[in-house]
């Protein structure tokens, strides 16, 4: 056993968790604050990003013991502030829990099963759903127009927004329609011929408005994206630029070839933006209390950790999904 702080020690102690050899439901594999941790809790979590997201198993293994160690980081941060689940809230999750064994379990026969493959009994999962109900509650106390003390400012806001979102303006030159490598060839030279007169200091938005083939764009504003969501070579290439920048080469992709400039974006874009970012912001933020709160949590790592068996749940799991 070991003594981890902070929780970026303990996620890089943690094994990829594919043995074989048994943790039988009730056993503890960690000790938070003097509680010890259920292993159902670790499982249901692990199950809960294998459901959403696209990881790896280290990946998911990181993700499962920061999603339980933030369990009780909610339970201390509701602790300071005097928020506790009322009973018509607890009604609530009890109702959306009987829900769930009906209408996707199919039957409390199914449920037991779901608790025992997931290293749960039944009161240990209603305290799982009760926590995420808890930490809406928690977050919506600490943001609250009335109540809230860590509310961010709309120009926090705006800096934040600008480490995640660049806006660009390109021109594209669109090869789909190409039938032949002579017709490639004519549209990239075409492209080559621009971009040099964008690099030689020419309009952009005047060029785009000439020889853009891309209907979606509004020369003008551009497009205004995250990470994750344009073309791999696209995207690549627009968050390489600094601000005002523009590609020193052509930029291909099963559209055609691009010239992309990186825009900057101004107070006055984000207006445009803010309204519907500030939930985005919110979410961040309170991530960011967990996480100070998760640094002042005692966490003992038990050896039960780095054997515990996943494999049932996941098994079980892909016949009923989380």
């Amino acid at each position: 056993m070991k003594l981890v702080k902070p929780l970026a020690l303990l996620l890089a102690a943690v094994l990829i968790l594919s043995l074989m050899s048994g943790c039988t439901p009730g056993t503890y594999i960690l000790n938070i604050n003097g509680s010890k941790v259920p292993s159902g809790y670790y499982i249901y979590y692990y199950l809960v990003g294998y459901s959403q997201n696209s990881m790896s198993d280290e990946e998911l293994a990181n993700y499962a013991m920061q999603k339980t160690v933030e369990y009780y980081a909610v339970e201390e941060l509701a602790k300071q502030y005097g928020i506790e689940l009322v009973a018509l809230e607890r009604k609530v999750v009890l109702d959306s829990i009987n829900k769930y064994i009906k209408e996707t379990l199919k039957g409390n026969a199914n449920y037991k099963t779901y608790l025992k493959k997931l290293q749960l009994n039944n009161d240990l999962y209603k305290k799982l759903q009760y926590n995420n109900f808890l930490s809406t509650k928690v977050s919506d106390y600490l943001f609250n127009a009335e109540t809230g003390t860590e509310i961010p400012t709309k120009e926090v806001c705006y800096d934040l927004f600008k480490q995640y979102y660049i806006s660009t303006t390109h021109i594209l030159f669109n090869t789909q329609k190409c039938q032949s490598q002579e017709e490639f060839d004519a549209v990239q030279s075409k492209a080559q011929a621009v971009l040099e007169r964008a690099l030689a200091g020419e309009d952009f938005v005047a060029l785009a408005d000439e020889f853009n083939e891309d209907p979606g764009q509004d020369n003008n504003a551009g497009y205004i994206f995250p990470e994750g969501t344009m073309v791999s070579a696209f995207e690549k290439a627009a968050f390489a630029l600094e601000e005002e920048g523009i590609t020193t080469e052509l930029v291909k992709t099963v559209y055609g070839y691009h010239i992309i400039k990186r825009n900057t974006i101004t107070p006055e874009v984000y207006e445009q933006y803010h309204e519907k970012f500030y939930q985005s912001a919110i979410k961040y933020f309170y991530q960011q209390k967990l996480a100070a709160q998760v640094d002042q949590l005692e966490i003992e790592v038990y050896d039960a950790l780095n054997t515990l068996d996943l494999s049932e749940a996941l098994m079980y799991y892909m016949g009923y999904g989380q």
